[in-house]
């Protein structure tokens, strides 16, 4: 039966000619109940080792196999073999799946074309229809009981356009991370008493840490290409909070630039690794929004920092 409530899972997918895609292959769970199980799920993601061949993308699905499952939408482009989204390739994969060539997809094609599909998750029959009638029942805008060229276009430019779920869970744990570099800017003033720095010398410090981010970024993506995202991204949280750590511990200001060239390191490894599970569920047409959500995860997580640092500084110093 179909689960409602079922966790969604990893699965790799294969690359077909004509830059359309096929799912397949083996998957793991990954439980998105709560906040706290969201962040698990965001490292599952991180953790598909990347791709052997240049064919080969991962792809999320859910559990119940719904095609219709916002967690499931790659599932979907694949199946329907989308492409770029493009006219001719909507065309194409529309011609593919209309097998008496009437210019409508009933019921019965659905079910054909989504017969493979179904057969590699093992579904039954049952499944198998009722996942095919949701699919139809969210498509048949007309309500006439099949899909026409145009709503086949429009629905499908929908899915591709839409956010896929787990791109939110990436953002917040990107804003979760920047956070505790951010909450050190109220601390700076005690730093600078403590250490009887100048101002130079604490800008010095402060310039490393934006050096390294920088210097690190381009050999960081050939790192995560390399090795995965997983062990990337929990390594940098552990250089991360190491460098936070250290901030508060340096003595000397050789010891702060140090931690602060630590931090930005760290820093570039995390956006990094998270910017890859985020590509391999975007599409053509989600691209710049799947960007702009995490630029805009960075930019809070920065921004909430220095006012969170603000209500821990009358309780906590780096004394």
């Amino acid at each position: 039966m179909i689960r409602l409530f079922a966790p969604p899972v990893v699965t790799l997918s294969r690359r077909i000619p004509g830059g359309r895609f096929r799912p397949g292959g083996f998957h793991r769970a990954v439980p998105v109940a709560s906040a706290a199980t969201a962040r698990i799920g965001a490292l599952r993601l991180l953790s598909s080792p990347p791709p052997s061949r240049p064919e080969e993308i991962p792809v999320l699905r859910c559990a119940s196999s719904a095609l219709a499952n916002p967690y499931n939408a790659h599932a979907l482009i694949g199946t329907l073999g989308l492409g770029t989204f493009s006219d001719a390739d909507l065309d194409v994969a529309f011609d593919r799946i209309d097998a008496d060539q009437n210019g409508r997809l009933s019921a019965a094609e659905l079910r054909r074309h989504f017969g493979e599909y179904a057969a590699e998750r093992h579904l039954s029959e049952e499944e198998l229809g009722r996942m095919t009638d949701e699919l139809l029942a969210q498509w048949d805008d007309n309500g006439d009981g099949d899909v026409d060229r145009d709503e086949f276009r429009r629905h499908a430019r929908a899915v591709g356009r839409a956010v896929h779920p787990a791109t939110y869970q990436l953002a917040a744990g990107v804003a979760l991370t920047v956070l505790p570099v951010a909450i050190l800017v109220p601390f700076e003033p005690q730093l600078v008493a403590k250490l009887g720095i100048t101002s130079a010398g604490f800008g010095l410090a402060q310039g490393a840490f934006f050096l390294t981010n920088v210097l690190v970024g381009v050999p960081m993506t050939q790192t995560v290409a390399r090795h995965g995202s997983k062990p990337i991204y929990i390594g940098s949280l552990l250089m991360l909070g190491c460098s936070v750590a250290s901030v508060s511990l340096a003595g000397t200001l050789p010891q702060l630039v140090a931690a602060r060239a630590v931090g930005g390191a760290a820093l570039s490894g995390i956006v990094t690794s998270v910017m890859a599970g985020v590509v391999r569920t975007g599409t053509p047409l989600n691209r710049v929004t799947n960007m702009a959500v995490l630029s805009q995860a960075r930019n809070a997580g920065m921004a909430a920092g220095p006012a969170v640092g603000g209500l821990l500084g009358g309780v906590v110093s780096t004394e």
